[in-house]
């Protein structure tokens, strides 16, 4: 998956993709917007264009790190979800000592994808926010939410917000379709979501 196969979100992949452009990358982001808008799809794109090999506005997607990260077992990208009901301060730290193991030893930049981080509880949020201040010059940090307000002000002030908005029907049913989904299904899902993968659905 790279930018080119995100459909829409043009605002989103632009600010992304001058950021690796002009290497003026931040050490955090949030992407913020409806569910189904392509916010997973869009980090492990952006986390992809920054290990790739030949360092391009967008990952090549043939090199040695691309295919590591296509195929889920790259080592610099590492993917926080909800245990339970919520994201726990015990995964901050697993994910904190990661980290410090790993900038000991040198190696590549490491970005780390936080799925529903408005779930995070205040403890772990707490955690994050210290991990925010101090952060390591080859680390990216990408939290997905639904609802940008939900994170903690201090959070919010030390990342990049990145803006995903729903998705045209007019865009969404013709992707849809050219993947071989029935027109009788995708004309009603279309009207209901806010991006493809919230149709697919």
């Amino acid at each position: 998956m790279s930018f080119e196969h995100i459909h829409g979100q043009e605002h989103a992949k632009r600010i992304l993709q001058n950021g690796l452009k002009n290497e003026q990358v931040s050490h955090a982001y949030i992407f913020h917007g409806p569910p189904g808008t392509g916010k997973r799809a869009t980090a492990f794109a952006f986390a992809k264009a920054l290990l790739c090999q030949h360092q391009l506005e967008q990952a090549c997607g043939e090199c040695l790190e691309c295919r590591k990260v296509d195929s889920g077992n790259h080592t610099g990208v590492h993917l926080i979800v909800p245990e339970g009901s919520t994201v726990k301060i015990d995964q901050i730290r697993q994910l904190q000592k990661q980290f410090s193991y790993r900038n000991a030893s040198g190696g590549s930049v490491q970005v780390y994808i936080i799925e529903e981080a408005e779930k995070m509880t205040t403890q772990a949020a707490n955690s994050l926010l210290k991990f925010l201040e101090e952060p390591g010059s080859a680390i990216v940090a990408i939290l997905l939410t639904v609802n940008g307000q939900a994170l903690l002000p201090t959070i919010r002030s030390r990342a990049q917000s990145v803006a995903f908005t729903p998705l045209s029907p007019l865009v969404m049913a013709p992707a849809l379709i050219a993947e071989g989904l029935s027109a009788a299904l995708v004309l009603p899902a279309v009207r209901l979501a806010a991006g493809l993968s919230a149709a697919r659905e």
